[in-house]
């Protein structure tokens, strides 16, 4: 096991079944595949919500009163994972389009 790459083990979040990935860390990495398959559920709801849990773990106390937290992902392990936020883009202008 590398430091160099992030380790996710049974990934069961949504519909994900009981996946398990190595990802390479410092490398631009794209998630694809058809509706249904499980993109958001590995990228927020398993890679994120995991990383902003770490991420609120070494702010104080004080600070995490003031947060919004994720639940844990349903996951067996998670390896090398850093700590994580997002940007929430807004889109005042509501159409059809959609941005990326």
């Amino acid at each position: 096991m590398s430091a160099k790459d992030l380790i996710i083990e049974g990934a069961k979040q949504n519909n994900l079944k009981n996946i398990s990935l190595k990802l390479p860390h410092n490398k631009f990495i794209t998630i694809t595949g058809v509706s249904g398959s499980g993109k958001s559920s590995l990228a927020f709801d398993t890679i994120f919500a995991e990383g902003q849990w770490r991420f609120i773990e070494s702010l104080s106390t004080y600070a995490r009163l003031f947060l919004e937290k994720m639940d844990r992902p349903e996951v067996e392990a998670i390896h090398n994972i850093r700590p994580a936020i997002a940007l929430e883009q807004r889109n005042p202008v509501k159409t059809s389009r959609s941005t990326v």
